[in-house]
């Protein structure tokens, strides 16, 4: 696969605990604070982890957490929610 064929992304980071202390008002804010960085988008991935019954009450649970699979411009690859991607071309 080449990179003609990937659509590029923009897209920033943020750590999911950092973004669950805002409230929906300072996450805006927060986004356009970000350093926008460029890449290639090269598919989802869905992660799962379980919950421990201490974490989640009297029985396990199963969390699913969607990503974007995206090659940064040093090769390298990122996870990233799907809120924090937009599509350039």
């Amino acid at each position: 696969m080449t990179k003609e064929s990937l659509r590029k992304v923009e897209y920033y980071e943020m750590n999911a605990e950092d973004y669950r202390k805002l409230s929906p008002f300072e996450k805006t804010k927060a986004v356009a604070q970000k350093e926008v960085k460029h890449g290639w988008f090269h598919g989802w991935a869905t992660d799962t982890h379980l919950l421990s019954e201490k974490d989640s009450g009297d029985l396990p649970q199963l969390v699913y957490a969607t990503h974007a699979i995206i090659e940064q411009t040093d090769g390298s690859i990122v996870k990233i929610k799907p809120e924090n991607i937009r599509f350039i071309g």
